[in-house]
């Protein structure tokens, strides 16, 4: 017990220093993660700013793609009419080659009938 009581100064040291070691501990250890949550939440913010341009990007290219899509669309329907157009004026030019057809073999045949006349 004399120890105690003659050593209490360098026990009392040496029991704040362990303390103190400790307590250090857990307080750098809450301070580092501290830092930590910090650095995750400035990298999270990065992302989702990295996100909002992403999005904000695709947004105008589907966008762009859209119209575009739109305009194709307004032509193909503009060709689907002149092709409509264009059969139906190739049926009136079938008619007409069938009549002319028809006008050259009664041509033919009066012509024909002349040349049996002549000799």
């Amino acid at each position: 017990m004399n120890f105690f009581i003659d050593n209490w100064q360098a026990i009392l040291s040496g029991g704040t220093g362990v303390v103190g070691g400790i307590s250090g501990f857990f307080l750098g250890r809450k301070g580092r993660m501290a830092r930590t949550m910090q650095e995750q939440g400035a990298a999270m913010e990065l992302m989702q700013k990295a996100y909002d341009s992403f999005v904000s990007d695709s947004k105008a290219q589907y966008e762009g793609v859209k119209s575009e899509l739109q305009e194709l669309r307004s032509k193909v329907h503009g060709y689907e009419q002149q092709i409509s157009t264009l059969k139906e004026e190739i049926l009136q030019y079938k008619v007409k080659v069938g009549e002319y057809e028809l006008e050259v073999e009664r041509l033919k045949g009066e012509l024909s009938k002349y040349k049996t006349k002549k000799q």
